[in-house]
């Protein structure tokens, strides 16, 4: 198929969590064949085939305050009605950052956080909106998709809490895409009594970890920018760890926490720990844990996560 593929951030362009997804997927239809075009705001890339045979949209919105996809872009791709949609955050539901209201959007239309909470209280970025809830304002997207992707049944679910099944419709979850072969336990001493990724800010679950661990000792790492626990001096932060020395990181800890303020839509950096042989100390909020059948130690979990993905679309 020729495939246009739609995203907020490019995925050969940036290292994320939901960028491994994408590239995963964007790899493996490659292998089968398939030939696509790019369509991104990070960096601004449009090379859009109006004569495609689908559109594949991850993320049309994201990075609040930044510039958009323009609205009549997302009109055409509606109108042609050949599209599927993929999560992975909750941006193409609310325009503020990291969903604070966890999905529980209330009834009047208006956010269910203030402003003070917002910004003073969760240090989250801008714009507001005024205080109006905008999941009502992106409800098409969902509702003449053939197909909406998610990461976990978590996420799925929370969707649906806001939405509803009758605009949410069919769903796809895709199993975690993860390097088996890079992500192993390396069998060397493993003196980190505790480590967190991503922490060290409110939706990652900076408080909660801080509520837990009172006397700071816990490592905090993944981010360049040290946020709450950096101001605070909270635990011990030494930032972004790379890709390739995450597996002989993780084989140095006993227990990796995770521990979110929001659902988050899997977090694989869960699944990269498990498979390096860390002791997992989670709450219900991660979207990894949903997945009750699962074994997330087991390597062979992940085989033909994304195979499975080309084989469901394929036939869809």
């Amino acid at each position: 198929m020729k495939i246009n593929f739609v995203s907020y951030l490019h995925p050969y362009h940036f290292y994320g969590g939901g960028e491994q997804y994408t590239r995963g997927l964007v790899d493996e239809g490659k292998k089968r064949g398939h030939v696509f075009s790019f369509s991104s705001m990070a960096p601004n890339c449009f090379d859009y085939d109006s004569k495609a045979d689908l559109d594949i949209v991850f993320d049309f919105w994201n990075c609040p305050g930044s510039p958009q996809f323009d609205l009549r872009f997302l009109e055409n791709i509606l109108r042609r009605g050949k599209y599927i949609t993929g999560q992975c955050g909750y941006s193409n539901a609310c325009f503020l950052a990291a969903l604070p209201c966890n999905g529980d959007r209330g009834t009047n239309g208006q956010c269910v956080i203030s402003k003070e909470d917002y910004f003073n209280h969760r240090e989250l970025p801008g714009p507001w909106y005024d205080g109006k809830c905008t999941a009502p304002l992106t409800s098409p997207l969902f509702k003449h998709a053939l197909v909406n992707c998610f990461l976990s049944p978590l996420q799925r679910d929370t969707f649906i809490k806001l939405y509803g099944k009758e605009i949410i419709g069919n769903t796809y979850l895709i199993k975690p895409i993860v390097d088996t072969n890079h992500f192993v336990d390396k069998g060397t001493l493993r003196d980190i009594e505790y480590a967190s990724c991503g922490a060290m800010g409110e939706p990652k679950g900076y408080f909660n970890i801080k509520h837990k661990f009172p006397d700071g000792n816990i490592v905090l790492f993944g981010s360049n920018n040290p946020q709450l626990a950096g101001k605070e001096g909270y635990g011990r932060v030494i930032g972004k760890i790379p890709y390739e020395d995450m597996p002989h990181f993780f084989s140095r800890v006993k227990n990796y926490v995770h521990l979110p303020r929001w659902p988050e839509p899997n977090g694989l950096v869960v699944n990269q720990a498990a498979l390096c042989g860390c002791n997992l100390i989670l709450n219900e909020m991660v979207g990894a844990s949903s997945w009750k059948a699962l074994d997330l130690k087991n390597p062979s979990t992940y085989e033909r996560s994304a195979e499975e993905f080309w084989e469901y679309i394929e036939a869809v």
